[in-house]
């Protein structure tokens, strides 16, 4: 459907998948937020040499939590836009900026993607991994 890892939005289902997308952004805001303050933590305490382990440990249980939370919506906004519009997105394009009329690209900037996936969608991370936008 699409080439280079971008998909075609036929113009008539533009508007639909507008506010799926739209929707799907704010249910991930808050775990992308969440993602960030959890990683802004655990960088702060894992430079204390006073930090003990388990406080470590459970900082990275809870983001392999909310990693797993937003798989769970990234999936299930795929099939949504796939049950709803009949379009199948490629994995790891879940909202990222529209390249032109039509045309999405870039994906979501979620677990696994650049700073150590801590950052919401268009949130770019400079040399001291502080949120830039």
């Amino acid at each position: 459907m699409g080439m280079m890892g971008q998909t075609q939005i036929p113009p008539e289902k533009q508007e639909a998948f507008n506010a799926l997308l739209e929707a799907h952004q704010a249910e991930m805001t808050p775990l992308q937020d969440a993602m960030w303050a959890k990683h802004t933590e655990l960088r702060a305490l894992a430079a204390n040499p006073n930090t003990k382990p388990e406080t470590i440990q459970s900082l990275i249980k809870e983001l392999t939590n909310l990693r797993a939370q937003m798989r769970s919506k990234q999936e299930a906004f795929r099939a949504k836009v796939k049950s709803e519009l009949g379009i199948t997105l490629p994995h790891g394009m879940m909202g990222g900026g529209m390249m032109g009329p039509g045309m999405m690209g870039g994906g979501m900037m979620g677990p696994g993607m650049m700073g150590g996936g801590m950052m919401g969608p268009g949130m770019m991370m400079d040399k001291d991994d502080v949120p830039t936008n």
